[in-house]
């Protein structure tokens, strides 16, 4: 008898729901497929984490329980996949909603100078870049057949190798100047 993986995971929700009750005292939650999250739980009478699966606030399978450098080794993942998540939604032209996280990928440079500041007329150097890549890979085979060439060169087979990278960086030093600069490269083999 096979039992479908999409069918244990419906049965388990639907448990979730109907049967288990939910009590938790502090939580960290963390998305994981399927929809399922990942609640982290302090225990202070047994000094321990526990990471418990739940959909929708419903605990949904066994506790796993966590030392303190585990728990803190999921936390800075988590941490680390959510920052990753902030600059990809800030690159992506699709997502509008995150012009905040945008104007943060490079951050800004203060220099502390009076001298500095009376050349730029001002203490800050702002950067932005932007620029693209782009790799093209294709073949071609062709195949004749001629009697009057040797077997060997009947066939022949051709890479098409076309790469391009394009960048632009702007640069605000104080009010006062601003630099731009472009680089390009084409290769195609």
């Amino acid at each position: 008898m096979k039992i479908r993986l999409d069918s244990i995971r419906s049965l388990c929700v639907l448990f979730a729901f109907f049967v288990i009750p939910f009590t938790q005292a502090q939580k960290l939650s963390a998305l994981s497929p399927y929809g399922i999250e990942e609640i982290y739980q302090y225990d202070p009478v047994h000094n321990r984490y526990e990471l418990l699966p739940s959909v929708s606030g419903k605990v949904v399978g066994y506790p796993r329980y966590l030392s303190f450098t585990q728990y803190y080794e999921a936390l800075r993942a988590q941490i680390i996949k959510s920052n990753y998540q902030t600059k990809t939604d800030a690159l992506s032209k699709v997502n509008d909603t995150v012009t905040d996280a945008r104007e943060d990928l490079l951050p800004t440079y203060y220099v502390n100078s009076a001298f500095f500041e009376s050349i730029f007329g001002g203490n800050t150097i702002t950067v932005d870049a932007s620029g693209g890549f782009s790799l093209d890979l294709g073949a071609l085979s062709q195949k004749s057949e001629n009697p009057s060439v040797s077997v060997r060169n009947q066939r022949s087979t051709v890479l098409d190798i076309d790469q391009q990278f394009d960048l632009n960086v702007d640069a605000q030093v104080g009010r006062t100047s601003t630099s731009s600069s472009k680089y390009g490269l084409s290769l195609e083999l």
